[in-house]
């Protein structure tokens, strides 16, 4: 699945080289960036889905949302 994967969320990372990505896979990704790093268009895409994945799971974020008390009411659809 999409938002299990490391390497989904350094597209939407700041840094050329996301912390948080496992040490394990770290070592096999030593060289390697962030997903989209230093390429803007890449970064923008990948927060458009990002917003449309949120989208579109609304619904299901509601149900979140109450259950754990949160307020979504910040999140815009795109």
């Amino acid at each position: 699945m999409l938002l299990k994967n490391p390497l989904f969320w350094s597209l939407l990372h700041y840094a050329e080289k996301a912390p948080f990505l496992p040490m394990d896979a770290r070592k096999d990704l030593d060289g390697m960036e962030s997903l989209g790093h230093g390429q803007p268009n890449v970064r923008q895409a990948g927060w458009g889905l990002f917003m449309k994945l949120l989208d579109s799971h609304k619904g299901a974020l509601r149900c979140l949302e109450v259950k754990n008390g949160m307020s979504l009411s910040h999140v815009q659809s795109v």
